[in-house]
C-alpha cells in the first residue's frame, strides 16, 4: 500500500517530544498553581506514572 494515510508533524520543542520538559512541567503545576509541597508533588507524580505504566503493561499483554 502506498497511499498516505495520515500526517505527523513532529514540533522540535514540544511537550510530548521531550519528556524532562514535560516532567519539570508537571513540578511547576503541582507546586506553583495547586500549592502542593515537595512530598505532595512527588507522591503524585509517582502514582500518575505508575498507573501509566500499568496501563501500558496492561495493554501490551492483551494484544501481544
Amino acid at each position: 500500500m502506498n497511499e498516505v494515510l495520515a500526517y505527523y508533524r513532529i514540533t522540535p520543542g514540544s511537550l510530548s517530544r521531550n519528556k524532562f520538559k514535560g516532567l519539570t512541567w508537571n513540578w511547576k503545576i503541582y507546586k506553583n498553581h495547586l500549592g502542593m509541597t515537595t512530598v505532595q508533588s512527588v507522591y503524585r507524580m509517582c502514582i500518575f506514572f505508575l498507573f501509566n505504566i500499568s496501563i501500558k503493561y496492561v495493554s501490551t499483554r492483551l494484544t501481544g
